[in-house]
């Protein structure tokens, strides 16, 4: 399977930033970090679904970023 040209300016720059987080700061790169980031990850991705789907639609909706803050907001105090 040849990957396509289109993607290949797409892996030479996550393969530089990997090495520079390697250089920089080598504890990025460590599990533990990956498993930090992913409840955030997940949340945005979400959020970027939703937003997909409000465009797909011929919509508009430039809610996201207030849903997002509302939503981080209560998740936070809940989790306290």
């Amino acid at each position: 399977m040849r990957p396509q040209l289109r993607f290949t300016a797409f892996w030479i720059a996550m393969a530089a930033l990997i090495l520079f987080c390697a250089i920089a700061a080598p504890r990025s790169l460590e599990p533990s970090a990956f498993l930090a980031i992913i409840p955030l990850a997940a949340f945005l991705a979400i959020a970027g679904i939703g937003e997909a789907l409000v465009l797909m639609a011929r919509g508009i909706d430039l809610s996201v970023p207030a849903v997002v803050t509302l939503s981080s907001t209560l998740i936070l105090g809940v989790s306290r």
